[in-house]
């Protein structure tokens, strides 16, 4: 008969490889359609301006990168999966990574990140990238200008 302390700790770690299992299996839930739809949405639109875009995703992340030009944009959103709760977190090629669950971290609050959540984030990073490389073309160009 095993002793009851031996007990407690299997029955420990078989709750907390279920937890695990379960919220991975969310978690891959929610980049295979929140994150990509996202993305995919993303890429269409960028794509009629001119830009060139790559995707890259695995479980539990998924990029983007946009090229105009010679310039480069990346986003990318990844999970911390624990076996209670998955931390979701953004990060853009000109910001830290930041939390886009915050107090809904638990797995249950997956379902409440939205693909336009995830657009909005996406746009807040990205114009002000774009403004800053409209405004170092411009003054490129009007350097030119004045030297001929």
């Amino acid at each position: 008969m095993k002793d009851e302390w031996k007990e407690k700790l299997e029955e420990f770690f078989e709750d907390r490889n279920r937890g695990l299992s379960y919220t991975r299996d969310h978690a891959r839930e929610f980049f295979e359609t929140t994150v990509s739809n996202a993305f995919e949405a993303l890429k269409n639109e960028l794509q009629k301006y001119g830009h060139n875009i790559t995707t890259n995703s695995t479980l539990t992340s998924e990029s983007l990168w946009v090229f105009t030009g010679g310039d480069e944009f990346a986003y990318s959103i990844d999970a911390e999966v624990y076996p209670d709760r998955v931390k979701v977190f953004a990060q853009a090629s000109t910001a830290g990574r930041h939390a886009l669950n915050n107090e809904r971290e638990q797995y249950v609050g997956l379902a409440d990140i939205t693909e336009e959540e995830i657009i909005e984030d996406f746009l807040e990073h990205y114009f002000p990238y774009m403004q800053d490389l409209s405004v170092k073309d411009w003054r490129s160009k009007h350097r030119l200008s004045q030297t001929a």
